[in-house]
Protein backbone atom coordinates (compact mmCIF):
# COMPACT_ATOMS: atom_id res chain seq x y z
CA UNK A 1 0.00 0.00 0.00
CA UNK A 2 1.28 3.48 -1.16
CA UNK A 3 0.17 6.41 1.24
CA UNK A 4 1.24 9.74 1.21
CA UNK A 5 1.18 10.89 4.59
CA UNK A 6 0.49 14.46 3.69
CA UNK A 7 -2.44 13.23 2.23
CA UNK A 8 -4.00 11.67 5.32
CA UNK A 9 -5.07 13.02 8.70
CA UNK A 10 -2.17 11.67 10.77
CA UNK A 11 -3.39 8.25 10.18
CA UNK A 12 -1.87 5.36 8.44
CA UNK A 13 -3.89 2.53 7.22
CA UNK A 14 -4.14 -1.04 8.28
CA UNK A 15 -1.29 -3.22 6.84
CA UNK A 16 -2.99 -5.94 4.60
CA UNK A 17 -2.32 -9.88 5.38
CA UNK A 18 -0.30 -11.38 2.39
CA UNK A 19 -1.24 -14.65 1.14
CA UNK A 20 -0.37 -17.04 -2.45
CA UNK A 21 -0.26 -15.43 -5.60
CA UNK A 22 -2.70 -15.54 -8.05
CA UNK A 23 -2.49 -14.90 -12.04
CA UNK A 24 -3.55 -10.90 -11.69
CA UNK A 25 -0.59 -9.99 -9.56
CA UNK A 26 -1.80 -9.60 -6.58
CA UNK A 27 -2.30 -12.26 -3.75
CA UNK A 28 -5.69 -13.30 -2.65
CA UNK A 29 -7.03 -11.38 0.18
CA UNK A 30 -4.87 -8.86 -0.91
CA UNK A 31 -6.10 -5.18 -1.37
CA UNK A 32 -3.92 -2.49 -3.00
CA UNK A 33 -4.34 1.12 -2.26
CA UNK A 34 -2.72 4.13 -3.77
CA UNK A 35 -3.52 7.78 -3.10
CA UNK A 36 -1.70 10.41 -4.62
CA UNK A 37 -2.41 14.51 -4.77
CA UNK A 38 -2.00 15.64 -8.12
CA UNK A 39 -1.45 19.74 -8.73
CA UNK A 40 -2.95 21.33 -5.88
CA UNK A 41 -6.49 19.80 -5.03
CA UNK A 42 -7.36 16.86 -7.24
CA UNK A 43 -6.64 13.90 -4.97
CA UNK A 44 -6.64 10.30 -6.99
CA UNK A 45 -7.16 6.75 -4.54
CA UNK A 46 -6.63 3.73 -6.98
CA UNK A 47 -7.69 0.34 -5.34
CA UNK A 48 -7.27 -2.93 -6.37
CA UNK A 49 -7.82 -6.17 -5.14
CA UNK A 50 -10.46 -7.83 -3.23
CA UNK A 51 -12.32 -6.24 -0.36
CA UNK A 52 -13.16 -8.93 1.96
CA UNK A 53 -13.87 -9.46 5.69
CA UNK A 54 -10.21 -9.49 6.24
CA UNK A 55 -9.35 -6.11 3.61
CA UNK A 56 -12.29 -4.30 4.27
CA UNK A 57 -11.04 -2.63 7.77
CA UNK A 58 -8.17 -1.37 5.42
CA UNK A 59 -10.07 0.17 2.66
CA UNK A 60 -12.47 1.96 5.27
CA UNK A 61 -9.20 3.12 7.08
CA UNK A 62 -7.94 4.65 4.18
CA UNK A 63 -11.15 6.27 3.27
CA UNK A 64 -12.25 7.91 6.10
CA UNK A 65 -8.38 9.34 6.82
CA UNK A 66 -8.47 11.32 3.56
CA UNK A 67 -8.18 14.88 4.71
CA UNK A 68 -11.11 15.92 2.30
CA UNK A 69 -10.08 19.60 3.01
CA UNK A 70 -7.17 19.70 0.71
CA UNK A 71 -8.80 18.61 -2.26
CA UNK A 72 -11.62 19.77 -4.86
CA UNK A 73 -12.10 16.77 -6.39
CA UNK A 74 -11.47 13.05 -5.41
CA UNK A 75 -11.39 10.79 -7.74
CA UNK A 76 -11.95 6.78 -6.38
CA UNK A 77 -10.35 4.46 -9.71
CA UNK A 78 -12.35 1.12 -8.33
CA UNK A 79 -11.67 -0.26 -11.74
CA UNK A 80 -8.94 -3.17 -10.01
CA UNK A 81 -11.80 -4.14 -7.18
CA UNK A 82 -12.05 -8.20 -8.65
CA UNK A 83 -14.26 -8.65 -5.09
CA UNK A 84 -16.24 -6.83 -2.85
CA UNK A 85 -18.63 -7.16 0.00
CA UNK A 86 -21.64 -5.34 1.26
CA UNK A 87 -19.56 -3.73 3.38
CA UNK A 88 -17.04 -2.42 1.54
CA UNK A 89 -19.34 -1.42 -0.94
CA UNK A 90 -21.36 0.67 2.06
CA UNK A 91 -17.91 2.10 2.49
CA UNK A 92 -17.49 3.77 -0.31
CA UNK A 93 -21.22 4.90 -0.37
CA UNK A 94 -19.72 6.51 3.04
CA UNK A 95 -16.83 8.07 1.44
CA UNK A 96 -19.20 9.44 -1.03
CA UNK A 97 -21.48 11.09 1.71
CA UNK A 98 -18.10 12.80 3.21
CA UNK A 99 -16.54 14.10 -0.12
CA UNK A 100 -20.47 15.87 -0.06
CA UNK A 101 -20.03 16.76 3.19
CA UNK A 102 -16.68 18.46 2.40
CA UNK A 103 -18.24 19.82 -1.13
CA UNK A 104 -15.80 17.99 -2.82
CA UNK A 105 -16.59 16.77 -6.35
CA UNK A 106 -16.03 13.01 -6.72
CA UNK A 107 -15.52 10.93 -9.49
CA UNK A 108 -15.69 7.55 -9.05
CA UNK A 109 -14.84 5.13 -11.76
CA UNK A 110 -16.09 1.74 -10.86
CA UNK A 111 -14.87 -1.92 -11.75
CA UNK A 112 -18.17 -4.23 -12.84
CA UNK A 113 -18.59 -5.85 -9.40
CA UNK A 114 -18.24 -2.24 -7.89
CA UNK A 115 -21.23 -1.35 -9.89
CA UNK A 116 -23.09 -5.10 -9.89
CA UNK A 117 -22.34 -5.19 -5.72
CA UNK A 118 -23.48 -1.30 -5.22
CA UNK A 119 -26.55 -1.80 -7.34
CA UNK A 120 -27.52 -4.68 -5.59
CA UNK A 121 -27.56 -2.87 -2.20
CA UNK A 122 -29.43 0.09 -3.86
CA UNK A 123 -26.25 2.21 -3.47
CA UNK A 124 -25.56 2.78 -7.00
CA UNK A 125 -27.12 6.06 -7.73
CA UNK A 126 -25.46 7.56 -4.45
CA UNK A 127 -22.11 7.36 -5.86
CA UNK A 128 -21.97 5.88 -9.36
CA UNK A 129 -21.67 7.47 -12.41
CA UNK A 130 -24.80 6.57 -14.76
CA UNK A 131 -24.60 3.87 -17.41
Amino acid sequence: MTVNDELLEGRRPEPIPVELATGDGLPPGELRIDIELLGDAMLIMAVAGEVDCLTQPALESALSALNLRRADTLILDLRGIGFLTARGAWALADAARRALVHDVELRVLPSPVVRRVSDLLGLGPRFLPPR
